[in-house]
């Protein structure tokens, strides 16, 4: 199974979007996804219209397919062994997205995961936040780890020559080749 922290600095950066359009794609190259919101905020629920507070009333873990035909992991108290949750579904899914939070419990997620995803909105601190965030990982994983993709999510309209000069500050601290590609080939 593959694991994928999708993560950002600053609340509200189109973190879940990528992970509820991430997982969709994967099913639908024929993947089994489960999607697992460790961050405090509700928004991967509103997002597939579920109702978490019907199904975590005693507080158990609970996987539910979504009508977009992906599963869902809601309720429970992860943090404290989220290493062996995710060794326990190891065999049962391709890929396992962990949709985190801005605080230092993603940075244990993140240290989990085989595959780390940024999410930016290219405000002016992101360049030396990112950089920051990559450090970090690389320290917690004695360089094994690090920031795999940065993905700006949103762009101001109106703003190119602000966008770029962010992009390439980005790119400059973390590297040229983490940023996401915007336009397929």
């Amino acid at each position: 199974m593959k694991t994928i922290a999708l993560m950002s600095t600053d609340p509200k950066t189109g973190k879940t979007t990528v992970a509820v359009n991430l997982a969709f794609g994967l099913m639908k190259a024929g993947h089994k996804v489960l999607i697992w919101n460790l961050s405090k905020d509700d928004f991967l629920y509103r997002w597939l219209d579920i109702n978490k507070e019907s199904l975590t009333g005693d507080n158990a873990i609970h996987t539910i397919t979504n009508r977009m035909g992906f599963d869902v992991l809601v309720g429970g108290e992860f943090s404290n062994n989220l290493k062996e949750y995710i060794s326990q579904i190891s065999t049962d899914y391709d890929y396992l997205l962990l949709d985190t939070d801005t605080g230092p419990e993603s940075l244990n997620a993140a240290k989990l995961a085989d595959i780390v995803i940024v999410c930016t909105d290219l405000s002016p601190e992101d360049p030396e936040n990112l950089a920051v965030l990559d450090r970090k990982l690389q320290d917690m994983t004695s360089g094994q780890a690090g920031i795999n993709l940065v993905v700006p999510c949103k762009i101001k309209v109106g703003e190119w020559e602000n966008n770029t000069k962010q992009l390439i500050d980005i790119a400059d601290r973390i590297g040229y080749e983490k940023i996401a590609d915007l336009i397929p080939e």
